[in-house]
């Protein structure tokens, strides 16, 4: 188990909200403008998440 994926985005997940909340899907640009919003944001509050799991197993 400890390399399958516990949560993943898929561009089209991202297309499918994009279209809700602005009406078209994101260019190749602003996908990779996304992707490192995504990153730099998981990055950020990682320890946040593992956190909130480690005190739900508690």
């Amino acid at each position: 188990m400890e390399n399958n994926i516990l949560f993943a985005i898929k561009v089209e997940n991202i297309q499918e909200f994009t279209m809700n909340k602005i009406g078209r899907e994101l260019t190749e640009e602003e996908l990779d403008i996304a992707k490192e919003g995504l990153e730099n944001g998981l990055l950020f509050g990682i320890e946040t998440v593992y956190n909130t799991i480690i005190t739900e197993m508690i």
